[in-house]
């Protein structure tokens, strides 16, 4: 085993590894863990894997406990723990550390890798900046060893490695040092110039005489006597051999031939061989003289160069590096092979590559090769001869010859995919895969430039927000084909309006931004996006269909409505917001009135919230009365809030909680639960309180399990469901939920659960609402209720909804009566029931069981009618 590193002893004796800070703070620098495997690191591993004929090959890095591979080929784990790999023993030394079989050094025997059947390993550390990184290693299946030169190739690789790192992070291309495969050619000449075997021979070939020399001397010469001289060459040899004696007997003359010789000790070594038949005056051959100079080693050498040299071509091959020298005084320059079948051009005709050069990188490459010049340029743009652009980097050195003459020599590399991949990565981080505007992070980076440019120069900024109306109806009614056409087309129409003026980015979904910077006052901001919002009126085609483009737009500008990037975001997203509740299709400029309201809402949903861990909201029983009998039907469940400050709030004053859908949902499952709660206390107390109605929101027929939520509420009280009914208003069967809402109201009415409509009239609602959804009541909106004797208009509207309910089988509430003279005047005209102050204000739960004894058992029949009808 030939161990090249500084011994370590045992593991458990492995020394603190002192340049740990070093290292973990240059790859927190370079951002190399964790990213995705790249070409370059890729090419290099899978060069090593050939060049040395190895099972694996990989690039590693040591972070704390663990091993991580940036590269690698083979059957190797991507991360191993630190303690489990060669990689810690690689850092700590100055050259490449050589483990010929593992299994027979305790230090390794035992590691996974070797366990899996690795044992031989070679790694030359990888330095950046002084920061021992890692390793580049080769490792194989099978003991073997490493020699100087492969070990000079391994760590010529390693500079490659090293390289590719530096490439990147954008270093400087001019302080990187090309990485040359320059292996020393070093071999000993053994008795080069000495005869090593020197023999006579009979002409029938069998050797008379002998003298052994070098290292053939171990042979005892009585053994070669009476063998034929064709028996010491190797099998291989001899009918090559064989043929070229032949000849030269035929023509008397001597000749010279390489091949292998055994030494006596079953090895075979390369001699150059001369061979001189002795023919007698009648032509007859006398004997043979024969000489055999060992070459072994010169044959190794060159046997080892051609290796190298086919290496060195796989290795230029694989980096697309050619190599060139070039004459400044004569401008001739000479290149390899290589250089051909990257440029595309003769090797020796610099002026058809360089005026393939782009016009606007020509400069950067006469400067670096003037005099004096750096002779290294990162990167110039190159026009190959079938038209597509590349991109390639030089890095040369200036030479002098013993007569003063200037020489350049150095290496072009193909770095095209290496830029076309910072290219993806750059659009990846700035720009929107869809539209090709900024996206948020690099509108981010643009507000804090402008922020920072317009405080400097008491300059102004403007920020546009800018919303799809209605994008999620497109996708729905249209495909997400069409919403990304839209998308583009949004993005078009945009640039179209705004010129080449202002940043335009994507923030996400259907949001979009515009920054204006420079002097623009408020007004022109604001203009501009009136502008923004009429160009968005003319419809957008797709697929032979019109669809609606229309747009919300909240407008702030620094420093009028804020100080800081956040901050005039914040404010044009409440413009925005404030736009869409006038009824979108508008731009709106940040008010301070409207931060005032949000912050407001946020203070309202937490008092919300902490309202409903401590049960303070609470169900209010409002009854509602037969007007022809005076019975009572039932109840309407409204929700109060036990305020510890402000006392008993009803949901007027806590309307815009509702707005939260969560706060929404956990209100309406609180009142659920209540309800149902009370409705078990009375029907157990022997009371009939009829159908309890609870209002649902909007928001609550989002969640598809409403049903199973008001069930399992009921069910867990002991109460039939037909004692639960539902109130909903009108816009509950707009929009796009409407299918869901009829299938949700199925399933009450399926239940036997009556269902209002509630605030019928207002104008939302049309006829067919009554029959495409299963309705039992309508009720009557109080605004029509209230002037009902004074206002003919309203009386008219009252009696128009009753007569509806008649016609369509429906049972008419109206609410908000408050006098006499209205519930005669419903009674008159034949409403159904009413509900109002007349007959009741809203009453906690603990004062139902006295309203329903002040009122009798009628109420009672109505509930055993409810329930036959149910039945």
């Amino acid at each position: 085993m030939n161990d090249t590193s500084r011994p370590d002893g045992p593991d458990a004796n492995l020394p603190i590894d002192t340049e740990e800070a070093t290292r973990l703070e240059a790859l927190r620098a370079l951002s190399l863990l964790g990213t995705p495997p790249s070409a370059g690191f890729d090419r290099i591993v899978e060069t090593a894997r050939d060049l040395f004929g190895a099972a694996a090959a990989y690039v590693s890095l040591i972070e704390g406990e663990r091993e991580w591979r940036k590269a690698l080929v083979g059957d190797v784990a991507r991360e191993a723990r630190r303690c489990d790999g060669f990689c810690r023993h690689t850092i700590r030394s100055d050259a490449v550390l050589v483990v010929e079989d593992a299994l027979d050094d305790p230090r390794f025997a035992s590691l996974p890798i070797v366990r899996e059947g690795y044992r031989f390993y070679a790694g030359a550390p990888l330095v950046v900046d002084g920061a021992r990184l890692g390793a580049l290693a080769v490792l194989d299946r099978a003991p073997r060893g490493l020699g100087a030169t492969d070990r000079t190739l391994l760590v010529e690789l390693a500079k490659a490695v090293v390289d590719e790192i530096e490439r990147g992070r954008g270093r400087d291309a001019s302080t990187l040092q090309p990485s040359r495969f320059t292996p020393e050619r070093r071999f000993q000449a053994l008795a080069a110039v000495n005869a090593c075997v020197v023999w006579r021979a009979a002409a029938s070939g069998e050797i008379t005489e002998a003298a052994l020399s070098g290292p053939f001397a171990a042979r005892a010469t009585a053994d070669l006597l009476g063998l034929a001289w064709l028996d010491l060459v190797h099998p291989a040899d001899r009918r090559r051999l064989f043929r070229r004696g032949l000849g030269a007997r035929r023509r008397g003359a001597s000749f010279e031939e390489t091949l292998r010789l055994s030494d006596g000790e079953g090895r075979w070594r390369w001699t150059q061989l001369r061979v001189v038949p002795l023919v007698r005056e009648d032509g007859t051959l006398a004997e043979w003289i024969g000489k055999c100079m060992d070459v072994h080693e010169r044959m190794l050498a060159e046997d080892a160069g051609r290796r190298e040299a086919e290496r060195l071509r796989l290795a230029l091959a694989a980096g697309r590096m050619s190599t060139w020298e070039y004459d400044p005084e004569t401008r001739a320059i000479v290149r390899d092979a290589a250089s051909e079948a990257i440029l595309g051009v003769p090797r020796d005709d610099l002026e058809a590559a360089l005026e393939r050069i782009h016009p606007e990188d020509r400069p950067f490459l006469d400067a670096a090769y003037a005099p004096g010049g750096p002779c290294c340029i990162d990167a110039v743009r190159y026009r190959h001869p079938d038209g597509r652009w590349m991109w390639l980097s030089t890095r040369a050195q200036e030479m002098r010859d013993a007569d003063g003459r200037r020489r350049v020599v150095g290496v072009t590399f193909d770095i095209t995919e290496r830029k076309e991949a910072e290219e993806r990565a750059w659009r990846a981080a700035n720009r929107d895969s869809l539209t090709g505007l900024e996206n948020r992070a690099a509108f981010q980076r643009s507000l804090a430039r402008a922020l920072s440019c317009a405080r400097a120069t008491a300059g102004r900024v403007s920020i546009l927000l800018v919303d799809v109306d209605d994008f999620k109806d497109v996708n729905d009614a249209a495909g997400h084909d069409a919403g990304d056409a839209l998308l583009r087309e949004v993005a078009a129409r945009l640039a179209r309006v705004t010129g080449s003026g202002p940043h335009l980015a994507r923030l996400g979904g259907d949001e979009f931004a515009v920054l204006i910077e420079g002097h623009a006052e408020v007004g022109e901001s604001l203009g501009l996006a009136q502008a923004i919002e009429a160009g968005f009126r003319a419809p957008f085609m797709h697929g032979g269909r019109s669809l609606a483009c229309r747009a919300s737009i909240g407008v702030a500008c620094f420093p009028d409505h804020a100080d800081d990037a956040q901050e005039l975001m914040m404010s044009a997203d409440l413009a925005l917001f404030s736009a869409k509740e006038q009824g979108r299709g508008r731009a709106a400029v940040y008010r301070p009135a409207l931060r005032a309201a949000v912050e407001a809402r946020v203070a309202l949903v937490g008092e919300i919230r902490a309202a409903l861990g401590g049960d303070a909201i609470e169900p209010h029983y409002q009854p509602k009365i037969d007007l022809a009998t005076g019975a009572v039907t039932g109840f309407e469940a409204l929700a109060r809030w036990r305020h510890p400050v402000r006392g008993l709030i009803t949901p007027g004053a806590f309307a815009d909680a509702f707005e939260n859908a969560e706060i929404a949902l956990a209100i309406g499952e609180r009142m659920a639960r209540a309800v149902s709660a009370d409705l078990a206390a009375w029907l157990g107390q022997g009371f009939d309180p009829g159908t309890v109605a609870i209002n649902l929101s909007a928001a609550e027929f989002g969640r598809a399990d409403l049903p199973d939520v008001l069930f399992a509420a009921l069910d867990e009280a002991g109460v039939p469901r037909w004692r639960l009914g539902v109130e909903v208003t009108e816009t509950v069967f707009l929009g796009k939920r409407a299918e869901a809402v009829a299938a949700t109201l199925a399933r009450f009415a399926r239940a036997g659960m009556r269902i209002a409509l509630d605030d019928f009239g207002t104008g939302y609602a049309s006829l067919t609402h009554l029959k495409q959804f299963p309705v039992d009541d309508i009720k009557i909106d109080r605004s029509f209720v209230r002037d009902l004797e004074r206002d003919p208009g309203d009386a008219a509207i009252v009696a128009a909804v009753i007569g509806l309910g008649r016609a369509f089988g429906l049972r008419v509430v109206a609410e908000g009566v408050e006098t006499g003279g209205q519930e005669e005047r419903l009674r008159g005209m034949g409403c159904d029931e009413g509900q109002g102050f007349r007959f009741g204000k809203p009453m906690p739960a603990s004062r139902v069981p006295m309203f329903l004894r002040e009122h009798g058992a009628a109420s009672a029949s109505a509930g055993a009618g409810r329930v036959l009808a149910v039945g």
